[in-house]
């Protein structure tokens, strides 16, 4: 049994940050601001939102292997806006 705590630290301008798991969660979750980045997209490049996530935890308590697949699945629903119904 664990808990999680959840910051917004999505500042104008303030591009770098880090999470440090302290005191009483096991999981701390990070959301940052949204940044336009310039990707390559099959032959051409286009400009994308890109939101700053960070997920810190306490691998004392939690394994890496279902962190990977929690990771793994929250990416894909947000990166697909309709599975958050």
């Amino acid at each position: 049994m664990g808990t999680t705590g959840v910051t917004s630290i999505g500042m104008p301008g303030f591009d770098g940050w880090l999470i440090i798991v302290g005191g009483h969660y096991t999981t701390q979750i990070g959301i940052g601001g949204i940044t336009k980045k310039v990707v390559k997209r099959g032959e051409s490049m286009e400009e994308r939102d890109f939101l700053r996530f960070l997920i810190s935890v306490d691998h004392d308590i939690i394994d890496g292997a279902p962190l990977a697949r929690f990771s793994s699945k929250l990416v894909g629903m947000l990166e697909n806006a309709a599975l958050l119904d």
